[in-house]
């Protein structure tokens, strides 16, 4: 058999030494490169291309200027900033906003209210907003009555680590509006610690019989 390299007869497969073995290899790997490079070369020098902008013209929803941006509404950041700022303000102004955050009652809410209804206490408002002007925020409480000039604010028992902004919320509704405010912690609720201050004030000539007390403030939560 003949060498692939070399061409010298030779008793092993393919190559008569390791030199060769080696040396043929070399070669098919410069191949491969000059291969490659060649491809490379050619694939740079094809002339560049820019891809066809589309025929198709669409109007800008804020200036109506005529852009050929498919699925694209405005034809400049400009437009579209203004666009986001309406979108916004329509969002804005159509969502419910009381008490952002808060999307239902809470058991002890809905308790609540069913006992001031069974005993025919009706003129309470719920999410009732108080603004602060000085840190510009706005503070809602739970139910509040303006003839009682008292509101009742009924603590979850994530209120715990928010103890100093509750009395400073607090502090600020009292000086500002003259509102009494009770705060009802989930304990207090659940072991019926504040009926008889509450009833104290909601019903001063003491009209509400025991039986009349609804299951929540009872213990039976």
């Amino acid at each position: 058999m003949k060498c692939l390299n070399c061409g010298i007869e030779t008793t092993n497969p393919k190559f008569c030494s390791r030199s060769c073995s080696a040396s043929y290899t070399n070669k098919g790997k410069r191949k491969s490169l000059e291969t490659k490079e060649k491809i490379k070369q050619k694939i740079l020098s094809l002339p560049k291309t820019k891809k066809p902008k589309s025929k198709r013209l669409y109007s800008c929803v804020i200036c109506g200027k005529e852009h050929n941006k498919w699925g694209v509404k405005t034809c400049s950041k400009t437009c579209f900033s203004l666009l986001m700022k309406d979108v916004g303000s329509k969002t804005m102004s159509t969502r419910d906003r009381r008490n952002y955050g808060r999307h239902k009652q809470s058991y002890m809410e809905q308790s609540f209210e069913t006992w001031l209804k069974e005993n025919n206490y009706t003129n309470f408002k719920t999410e009732v907003r108080f603004y602060n002007p000085n840190l510009r925020k706005n503070y809602y409480v739970d139910f509040l009555f303006e003839d009682k000039k008292l509101i009742v604010e009924l603590d979850g028992t994530q209120h715990t680590k928010t103890i100093e902004q509750d009395k400073q919320r607090d502090q600020f509704i009292s000086d500002t509006y003259g509102y009494t405010i009770i705060r009802i912690s989930h304990k207090e609720y659940r072991l019926n610690l504040k009926k008889d201050l509450l009833l104290k004030y909601l019903d001063p000539s003491g009209g509400i019989e025991p039986r009349a007390v609804h299951p929540a403030l009872n213990g039976s939560v």
